[in-house]
């Protein structure tokens, strides 16, 4: 996905999870950056959202102005599932165009 710098990023996590109250544990979801955590409690820099409806969670970051800095491979994973997207932030001038998306 390649954004522009100064653009806000925009990351969803779809899990699928089951319809019994016990499956709530089950929607959580650990956000990563190149591997390490990220501190979503950063509001200043990251908005977070979580949207339940019957049998899905939807988990969204928003990434405020990004940067150079915030170039790389961002990932979600739940109990039973993974996906990421790699992220790339290019300058106003640069006409560079990425696109990779996986999951698993």
């Amino acid at each position: 996905m390649a954004n522009m710098a100064g653009d806000e990023v925009l990351l969803n996590c779809t899990v699928s999870v089951g319809n019994e109250p016990a499956a709530a544990e089950e929607d959580e979801v650990v956000w990563t950056r190149d591997g390490k955590a990220m501190n979503l409690n950063d509001t200043n820099k990251y908005i977070w959202k979580v949207k339940r409806s019957a049998g899905v969670v939807v988990h969204t970051v928003r990434i405020r102005q990004a940067t150079m800095e915030d170039d790389g491979d961002y990932a979600c994973e739940s109990r039973h599932q993974r996906a990421s997207q790699i992220v790339h932030v290019n300058s106003r001038f640069s006409s560079e165009v990425a696109h990779s998306l996986t999951g698993r």
